[in-house]
């Protein structure tokens, strides 16, 4: 969202933002009129390899289309000093002039209608008829992502629509260019989406029409939260309300319907009586997020760490839940972690595999496999399972520790990649060796 002197333009981004969290509409517009700042933090190294990622795969997909033999059009990014709505649309002038000559292929190109701002990953020459000619082009957006996202495809719709404003004619289709081991292109008719779009961009516009310059505080925390750059903010907030996000454990249904009864923090939500539980919400899952908001509150008010013993209880399956699931101990159990970097290669890497040895008696025996090429990742997974299946048949009761689900997960998802050591994971598996402590802790905390 920027701000040009005569009023707000909007990006793409801007609208799929909007689709997740309102909030980040509000306060993106308060940064565009200089009213507001988010903070400020070191780099985030994360999303710097993510971009680097993101530009690779664009390229790699235009020197496919390159290798075909069709006829690329390249456009390089706008000097810092050109980005202005004067310096867009000469860009887009630019474009469209690549388009009346028919290119084959425009890489990041713009469409600029003066208050919508797209750069294109790639405008695709269709066989249909446009005021351009025999031909028209249709939008297809380069993204790491293996599945197409609702975020993805609204961002080609934005695309779409000033595109059939300067070619005359509304693209067919929209097409996502996805990541992973094959990279692959999805394609959509723009038809089923459109109508949901249309509306979806009349709310964003209404929102940001009747935007106040002093925004509620403390929204309810989404799933965007994750990469956005108001989060500390707004978790501040919640901090400084009492949200009722902060009790441990709570869905967001659940304080949908306690903040429609008129219970909108924590400490509200503690003092509540156990019984009956607001209307909507279930007695047994009521008393629970009451009394974890009971025991937090207790804590805050006595200002010091405050916990109480419940009884041991059992899952539906009579098995013990908590520390009560942790199996007797044994002189041979393994610890074992996985490193891995999402990013790495095609389908990410599993780089690390750290397994430690505890015998009585001794100091712990850590044993390090490195793995810097999916050849090597390969070959580890193939030591650790032939390792595991011996260790395990050697000395009963043994177990493999792991904190958190990843590990498993890894080991299939590897087994399944490679094709190698199936039936040792599977018996692995079937015979419960792999213990999660994170599950264990969490349950008995």
């Amino acid at each position: 969202m920027r701000h040009d002197g005569t009023g707000l333009s909007f990006s793409p981004t801007d609208l799929a933002s909007f689709s997740a969290c309102g909030q980040r509409t509000l306060l993106d517009r308060l940064r565009a009129l200089d009213l507001a700042q988010p903070p400020m933090f070191g780099p985030d190294l994360r999303m710097e390899l993510l971009r680097e990622r993101g530009i690779e795969h664009e390229l790699a997909y235009l020197a496919e289309l390159q290798a075909q033999g069709q006829r690329v059009v390249q456009f390089e990014d706008l000097p810092k000093e050109e980005r202005t709505p004067a310096g867009y649309a000469r860009r887009a002038e630019e474009t469209l002039t690549a388009m009346r000559e028919g290119a084959d292929v425009i890489y990041q190109g713009a469409l600029y209608d003066g208050q919508w701002l797209g750069f294109v990953d790639f405008l695709c020459r269709v066989d249909r008829p446009s005021d351009l000619g025999a031909w028209s082009y249709e939008v297809a957006d380069a993204k790491l992502t293996r599945e197409a996202r609702t975020t993805a495809i609204l961002q080609t719709c934005v695309y779409s629509e000033l595109l059939a404003r300067v070619q005359g004619v509304v693209p067919e289709r929209i097409h996502l260019v996805l990541g992973g081991a094959m990279p692959r292109r999805v394609s959509f008719r723009l038809a089923h989406f459109a109508a949901y779009y249309r509306a979806l961009k009349a709310r964003f516009l209404d929102h940001v029409k009747g935007a106040p310059d002093e925004p509620a505080v403390a929204p309810d925390p989404v799933e965007l939260c994750q990469t956005c750059v108001w989060s500390p903010r707004c978790a501040r907030e919640r901090v400084d309300v009492d949200h009722l996000s902060l009790v441990a454990g709570i869905t967001r249904e659940q304080r949908r319907i306690l903040d429609g009864a008129g219970v909108p923090t924590l400490a509200a939500l503690a003092r509540l009586p156990l019984d009956p539980p607001p209307e909507g919400l279930r007695a047994a899952s009521f008393q629970r997020i009451r009394e974890q908001a009971r025991v937090q509150w207790v804590g805050r008010e006595e200002k010091r760490p405050y916990h109480e013993l419940l009884p041991q209880e059992a899952n539906g399956e009579g098995r013990p839940l908590g520390l009560a699931a942790l199996p007797e101990p044994t002189d041979h159990d393994l610890f074992f972690d996985f490193e891995g970097a999402d990013y790495a290669y095609e389908e990410g890497l599993e780089y690390l595999c750290g397994i430690s040895v505890t015998k009585a008696g001794t100091k712990d025996g850590y044993r390090a496999d490195w793995a810097l090429t999916p050849d090597q990742e390969k070959a580890a997974l193939d030591r650790f399972l032939e390792m595991a299946t011996a260790h395990v048949a050697a000395h009963a009761g043994a177990h493999i520790y792991h904190y958190g689900h990843y590990e498993p997960t890894a080991l299939k998802r590897l087994v399944g990649r490679y094709g190698i050591r199936t039936e040792e994971l599977d018996q692995l598996l079937q015979r419960e060796v792999f213990v999660d402590l994170h599950r264990i802790v969490k349950q008995g905390i």
